[in-house]
């Protein structure tokens, strides 16, 4: 009878213990800045190419070699192959103040299947988030759809979070972009993006993220309006989460992360996008 008491004690202590840890609230924390980093993340390298989309399918500026996309005053230099993008403090389309420069250096022209672009950030802010890395891309032809692809690679990428975090991050991306020649309108250009990224957030979470649904651009609209993103993490009470841009066939900056079905509506922009 002693033994039997003891053993039902210990399976209500399980229970209780079980039902406890059950009942327990999560901590969003890690996953919510990794999330956020991976934003931060890849947002200057495909804000960059589509800006090279803008001037390399700009007339004025393939005419008198200066114009002003976004924001940003454009030079082209006398040989086409260097073109400088300086920002000035100045409220671009995606409600990102960007300061600083970026320059694009091309060995032929972009359209061209196998042209080589490497992209070179000078003093370059988003929103006062220092972005360095290397950047290089290459046009890999046109495929089965018709579409030119452009592969990219991102080397040791760092994004200063604020005065004492970092954000690292490397990735692979595959732009694809319909060919120019078929519009007769640039503004109409629209982007397919694919690829992943690693990382370490600002808070030192190491990080992960697929394209798992590919993220639909356009020139026409300055946010990712379609697709999804899948982030891992290893250290957290939830590990993975997804990141699904919600313009869809309209325009805008909303996005859902859902956190293993924990639901969250909100919009990319730097009130967000600080945790």
């Amino acid at each position: 009878m002693k033994y039997l008491c003891i053993i039902l004690v210990w399976v209500y202590l399980l229970g209780f213990t079980l039902a406890c840890k059950k009942n327990q609230p999560y901590d969003l924390r890690p996953i919510l800045n990794a999330t956020n980093d991976n934003i931060l993340s890849q947002r200057p390298f495909n804000y960059a190419f589509t800006m090279l989309l803008r001037a390399c399918t700009d007339s004025v500026l393939m005419e008198v070699h200066q114009a002003f996309i976004d924001g940003a005053t454009v030079y082209l230099s006398e040989s086409g192959k260097k073109i400088t993008f300086l920002f000035d403090g100045d409220l671009c389309q995606d409600s990102v103040i960007r300061f600083g420069s970026f320059i694009a250096v091309l060995d032929t022209n972009l359209f061209l299947d196998g042209a080589q672009i490497q992209f070179s950030f000078l003093d370059y802010f988003e929103d006062n988030h220092h972005i360095i890395g290397d950047y290089h891309l290459e046009n890999s032809g046109i495929n089965r759809d018709g579409k030119i692809g452009f592969t990219s690679r991102v080397d040791s990428a760092v994004i200063t979070k604020d005065s004492i975090h970092n954000i690292h991050w490397e990735g692979e991306l595959l732009y694809l972009v319909d060919p120019p020649s078929m519009l007769p309108n640039p503004e109409k250009i629209l982007i397919t993006i694919e690829g992943k990224g690693y990382g370490m957030s600002s808070r030192g979470y190491a990080f992960q993220s697929t394209i798992t649904g590919p993220l639909a651009d356009s020139l026409s609209c300055p946010w990712i309006h379609d697709g999804m993103i899948q982030i891992i993490i290893q250290d957290g009470d939830v590990r993975s989460g997804t990141i699904e841009y919600m313009g869809k066939s309209g325009c805008d900056d909303r996005v859902d992360y859902n956190f293993e079905g924990r639901l969250y509506h909100l919009w990319i922009n730097d009130k967000y996008l600080r945790n």
